[in-house]
């Protein structure tokens, strides 16, 4: 099953009178790039967070956010930074030196960094920041899929209309001698009285027309865009991150299109490889969204 590299997933945990949120959200990105926003003093979780979200992730940016919400009590698990609270104050004093006087230290006990678990509330509550992150991060995973879901739909109905157009062009392929012999015979017919002596030479002209057929041969780079094609497929109805590989296979298709265009002597390949090149760029489009 296809991952999109855009999620969300969020959870709650309501542990010893607190309550934990864990939010996690990801954007398009080339690697796995994991940053963290936790409450001020819980940087030590943040390497036992990495370590449990990141071995599940290959691609994306992605954020994780831990929310903690406790009412200050006599018995709960908290500290206050009051001398946090007196540089909030002496800043409010420095700014609006009428407020001083009306603000109290109630006022500031939202401000960043002013309240935060105790170290024993932490090592306490990490357990507990664990469940609620993977809880999150498993709501996460399961958005990327059902995104993933919808992008591999869109892809299976794009590589189907490629794979007919290269067919088109397989079933032109035996066409391409006869063709360029009319070409040569009609030409030679528009060259007037002269044109009776270079038509019996039907020899010279097979060997014209060969070494024509030498250089319009893309039988090897059509053979190479069914392998890719058929690769591609097979991708898709794999587990694991294969947004990479879609990337590159992709690259390889458009390459053997640009190659076959500019062998062709006929017309017809070269619209059809033209409306192949088209897309191959829609299909580009949704696989810089799969992780």
């Amino acid at each position: 099953m296809l991952r999109s590299m855009t999620g969300f997933g969020r959870a709650t945990l309501s542990a010893g009178g607190a309550t934990l949120i864990a939010e996690v959200k990801s954007v398009n990105s080339r690697f796995l790039d994991l940053s963290f926003k936790l409450p001020p003093r819980w940087d030590s979780l943040e390497m036992s967070l990495a370590k449990l979200i990141r071995p599940r992730l290959s691609r994306g940016k992605v954020s994780v956010s831990i929310y903690w919400l406790e009412r200050a009590g006599p018995n709960s698990n908290i500290e206050v930074d009051r001398s946090l609270i007196r540089e909030y104050a002496t800043t409010v004093r420095l700014m609006a030196p009428g407020c001083a006087s009306k603000a109290s230290p109630v006022s500031f006990i939202r401000a960043p960094g002013v309240v935060a678990p105790a170290n024993t509330g932490l090592n306490m509550l990490s357990e507990s920041v664990s469940e609620v992150a993977t809880q999150a991060t498993n709501e996460f995973i399961h958005s990327r899929e059902a995104e993933g879901a919808a992008i591999e739909r869109e892809l299976s109905g794009f590589i189907a209309e490629l794979d007919q157009i290269v067919s088109r062009i397989d079933l032109i392929t035996p066409q391409v001698y006869s063709k360029l012999q009319a070409r040569v015979n009609d030409s030679l017919g528009k060259l007037g009285e002269h044109a009776e002596l270079l038509l019996a030479d039907r020899e010279r002209i097979s060997k014209e027309v060969a070494v024509l057929l030498v250089k319009a041969d893309f039988q090897e780079e059509l053979s190479r865009l069914k392998s890719h094609i058929d690769t591609f497929k097979e991708k898709l109805n794999s587990d694991g991150p294969n947004g990479r590989f879609f990337e590159f296979t992709l690259q390889e298709i458009l390459r053997e299109l640009n190659t076959l265009s500019s062998k062709s002597p006929l017309l017809e390949v070269i619209e059809l490889t033209i409306d192949a090149k088209a897309i191959v760029e829609r299909l580009k489009e949704q696989v810089a969204n799969v992780e």
